[in-house]
């Protein structure tokens, strides 16, 4: 606590069942007669992140973004959570080793070394015009629109939209979709 600094180590370190490492100085202290000192060790475990296609990958806490710094060491214990943000043109579609994942947001326990991997896909934008009166929504829920709407998907992700008309209206037809069965256009 508020005790004097030692000074000129003497002797080697002895390490408690604790894990941490005890000391004397020959000199120093209150009197000048030396000190016992204790050092804690950290344990230090390596965070890598890997991109896969073009984004970047940013840490809560600052210590990684990678499309530049991709590394980071971490004490044992601590939790990580790690964005992944697409390139223009690009999606994110995937984390690999991670501990949990919500959407675009890795979370990482840092009790040993980790490896985390942040997939991304060249996009493709799916617009929709409706004519008349009426919705259209997408079985995923990106696409909720009236008139004019559109959302990227990865390349070639399979989508099943649904048309539903206003009252008093009615459906008629799709164009453009690979199959069609009613209201739905996939």
């Amino acid at each position: 606590a508020n005790c004097a600094d030692g000074a000129y180590p003497y002797a080697g370190l002895i390490q408690a069942n604790d894990s941490k490492l005890f000391g004397v100085t020959k000199t120093g202290g209150t009197m000048n007669d030396g000190t016992v000192f204790s050092l804690t060790l950290l344990e230090l475990f390596a965070l890598s992140v890997n991109t896969v296609g073009s984004g970047t990958v940013t840490s809560s806490d600052g210590h990684i973004n990678c499309g530049t710094t991709c590394s980071y060491l971490y004490n044992k214990g601590n939790q990580v959570t790690l964005t992944a943000t697409p390139a223009q043109g690009w999606v994110f579609t995937g984390w690999s080793g991670c501990d949990g994942v919500n959407g675009s947001v890795c979370t990482v326990a840092m009790n040993y070394p980790r490896n985390v991997a942040a997939t991304f896909t060249i996009g493709e934008t799916l617009s929709i015009t409706v004519s008349g009166s009426g919705t259209v929504t997408s079985s995923d829920g990106y696409i909720n629109c009236g008139l004019t709407c559109s959302h990227m998907y990865a390349s070639g992700t399979q989508v099943t939209l649904t048309a539903t008309p206003a009252q008093g209206w009615s459906f008629s037809s799709w164009s453009g979709c690979d199959s069609t069965s009613g209201n739905s256009c996939t």
